[in-house]
């Protein structure tokens, strides 16, 4: 009869003496073993199926791959093709042994598992003992001779018999009551033992079946506190509980309550210094802001941009491929290096104080050396900021990578109140003598000098106690030689030239605005109020989008990080958009309730007001490419942004020099130049990061947007008509009638926009009152 092979293949028919006889071949078909039917008397085995050596990863020990057995016919896994191969002797002879399946007795085993031999091998042929009662009489096939013995029958015969075995030991024993056929002799192939990746052939020792485990091999490595997750790929990967729509506006809303305080502290701290030293009035207001503004400059220009911008994306890159220790020891590296060359760079400053002023004061005059004398003072008192600042920006980094973002919101707020506290006692100090021709005794300056740098310092020490919660120590660690900071360093090339161009522009308006008495002091005032709405809210957003970005980008979720930024851009234009057209409706209002008063007269506000309503122009370009250099961050590509910017300094310049030295429109034509290079910018990112990451589904935002201004238009109008009806009503003469107007206009424009939002279907308006009303729910 014919017997199928156990790969499916075609077999030529084995007459055997009983195919002659039908009932002893039905009779013998039916009392088989269910072990023996289908399986191959002789010929090569396929290569399917095999065993393979369970110690080799990515390999597994016994495979199903292969064709089908026919139909009604069970499969049986032929054996391992054997190779010659080498063989060990000795002590290693003895104490290894091949292991090839479970040691519980009675565990099944591959039929083709045959001890010191192969069915299939091609030298050698097996005798198939007779089976009591199954009808099929014993077929006899000559056997060569004994094998050599010794290193030659190693060399020439490795799988040959070993004589002396029992007769029902073979590659098939015979079934008998109480016989059993899993093999587990502990003295099995003690001659033959697979010497663990020489012979592939052979099946290797693993824990299947084991009582305890096998011996640790190679050194422990510790485990971390972090929970290590493989790589998901983006349609199965889990948003990360920090990184949820409800986290996100959790996180956002605890920094818009900072930053809120912030940003009214900071009104107040601007009150003052209108109150104290004017704004247009004497050139006290120039000196002292061209000076607190130089530290800044050279911070950004020195690790500002770097630390602000490629530190996060990195870190958190490092916490979830190596661990918080990991991360924790670049971050004590960049506070060593923070400290010690900003120091550097601090005391370089104070030295080179006369030239940097006399820079940045060119076009002053030479009758202004007064202001000069100034400035450069408090230069001197003001450089120590610079080390704050790059200590306070690792710090900040650090808590973002933690997704702790209250302490960076508010820490801010103590440094305004040290500087009204500052202007305060600077006002109630007595001032020269009139004629003298001095702007400030020197007790004054004193005071302005060693108050703002106070402020400074205190700002950065509020922050130590949370970086602290995390369970960060610091330690000094000089060197270098980190793989993270070496990346940091290769990034930060693009973001010094980013900076560069940025500085680069300020040196320009600075110069341009310089000309004339108060333009910087009504530029800076202007500029503070214009960043209110980007710092209470696009600011927040963005802190809280970054580390989430940079998680989806290290993850390769290319879909959750374009979602990511398409949600913040909604938001920044469901908030902004509405802010820019309020600042054009009552910004005059505005300057006149916080600045009009002490030393301002209205002719400083009415400049103040018109810078601020150019400005506003930009609002929602410079916060949307706020965001959009924030994702290029998060893809740790500082190049981009540096060549757009790049662009944009040209474009700011050029508008710049037409305007105020062609034009001769003064301060009004740099707010009008600041405008224009954003939406240059933010224009030519948006089309960049489309084509980066696959489309930012262009029609759903436009739509979004033209529903933020439709919305934020009935806003501006109610605002505008709530501010004319309570002036003319109460009147703008004192300061509880200013304050009425302004926060009554407010207030109704709000309510407004609510409720065109809900109307106009606006999503981030839709969340916002979602979470509301659970929250009331509970």
């Amino acid at each position: 009869r014919s017997l199928a092979r156990a790969d499916g293949g075609p077999r030529p028919p084995v007459h055997l003496p009983a195919d002659r006889d039908p009932a002893a071949r039905r009779r013998g078909a039916a009392d088989l073993p269910s072990e023996l039917r289908g399986r191959p008397e002789a010929g090569a085995p396929s290569g399917r199926g095999l065993p393979l050596d369970a110690g080799r990863p990515g390999r597994r020990a016994r495979s199903a791959r292969g064709p089908p057995a026919p139909r009604g016919v069970r499969r049986v896994p032929v054996g391992p093709a054997r190779r010659r191969g080498v063989h060990p002797r000795g002590r290693r002879a003895r104490r290894r042994r091949a292991r090839c399946g479970a040691d519980r007795p009675g565990a099944g085993r591959d039929a083709d598992l045959a001890d010191r031999g192969d069915p299939a091998d091609p030298h050698r042929e097996h005798r198939r003992p007779a089976i009591a009662g199954d009808g099929v009489p014993a077929r006899h096939v000559p056997r060569p001779s004994a094998a050599p013995r010794g290193r030659a029958r190693a060399r020439r015969r490795p799988d040959a018999h070993v004589p002396g075995r029992p007769e029902d030991d073979g590659p098939v024993p015979r079934r008998r009551p109480g016989a059993r056929t899993d093999r587990s002799h502990p003295g099995r192939d003690r001659d033959h033992r697979p010497l663990h990746r020489v012979q592939p052939h052979r099946a290797a020792d693993h824990d299947r079946g084991r009582g305890r485990a096998r011996a640790r091999v190679g050194e422990e490595v510790p485990a971390t506190s972090d929970e290590l997750r493989p790589l998901a790929s983006p349609e199965t990967a889990e948003v990360r509980p920090e990184d949820t729509p409800a986290a996100f506006a959790r996180n956002t809303a605890v920094m818009a309550l900072g930053t809120t305080l912030s940003r009214l502290t900071g009104f107040l701290r601007v009150s003052a210094m209108a109150y104290a030293i004017g704004i247009t009035e004497t050139r006290l207001a120039d000196a002292y802001n061209i000076a607190n503004t130089t530290p800044n400059i050279i911070y950004e220009l020195a690790l500002g941009g770097v630390l602000s911008s490629v530190l996060v994306p990195v870190l958190v890159e490092r916490m979830q491929t190596r661990g918080r220790p990991e991360a924790w020891e670049v971050a004590r590296r960049l506070f060593t290096l923070a400290a010690i060359a900003l120091s550097l760079l601090a005391a370089a400053a104070a030295a080179a104080a006369p030239w940097i002023i006399g820079l940045f004061t060119i076009r002053a005059g030479a009758d202004q050396e007064a202001t000069r004398e100034l400035a450069t003072f408090f230069l001197r008192w003001f450089a120590p900021q610079v080390v704050f600042y790059g200590v306070g920006a690792v710090a900040q980094a650090l808590l973002n990578a933690e997704r702790r973002f209250a302490a960076p919101m508010f820490a801010p707020i103590l440094n305004n109140l040290i500087v009204i506290a500052t202007f305060l006692l600077f006002a109630a100090m007595p001032g020269p003598p009139p004629g003298s021709g001095e702007l400030a005794t020197a007790a004054q300056r004193l005071v302005l000098g060693v108050g703002t740098t106070m402020g400074v310092v205190a700002m950065t020490v509020a922050l130590w106690p949370s970086v602290r919660a995390t369970g960060f120590r610091f330690a000094l660690r000089p060197g270098l030689r980190d793989e993270a900071v070496a990346r940091i360093a290769r990034l930060a090339g693009w973001v010094v030239v980013y900076v560069a161009a940025n500085q680069a522009g300020y040196l320009v308006v600075l110069v341009l605005a310089a000309a004339h008495r108060g333009d910087y002091a009504a530029y800076g005032v202007a500029f503070i109020l214009f960043q209110l709405p980007h710092a209470i809210f696009t600011v927040s957003i963005v802190t809280a989008l970054l580390p989430a970005m940079s998680s989806r980008f290290a993850d390769r979720d290319l879909d959750g990080l374009r979602e990511l930024l398409g949600r913040g851009i909604r938001a920044t234009a469901a908030i902004l958009i509405p802010a820019a057209l309020g600042y054009l409706a009552i910004g005059r209002d505005i300057v006149r309730l916080l600045f009009e008063h002490g030393a301002t007269t209205p002719a400083s506000g009415d400049l103040v007001a018109q810078v601020l309503a150019l400005f506003s122009i930009g609002l929602f370009p410079f916060s949307l490419f706020q965001l959009q250099l924030r994702t290029f961050y998060a893809m740790q590509d500082t190049r981009t942004p540096a060549l757009i910017n790049i662009g944009s300094f040209v474009v700011n310049t050029a508008v710049n020099l037409a305007l105020v030295l062609g034009l001769g429109l003064g301060v009004r034509g740099l707010a009008i130049g600041h405008a224009s290079s954003y939406v240059f910018s933010s224009t030519v990112a948006l089309l960049v990061l489309r084509r980066r990451i696959g489309g930012l589904d262009g029609g759903a935002l436009g739509a979004s947007v033209l529903r933020a201004l439709a919305a934020a238009a009935v806003t501006a109008l109610a605002a505008l008509g709530t501010a004319r009806a309570l002036g003319a009503w109460l009147g703008t003469a004192s300061l509880g009638a200013q304050a009425v107007q302004v926060f009554g206009a407010v207030g109704v424009g709000l309510g407004v926009y609510v409720l065109a939002a809900l109307i106009f279907r606006i999503e981030e308006v839709d969340t916002v009152k979602r979470q509301l009303l659970r929250r009331w729910r509970r």
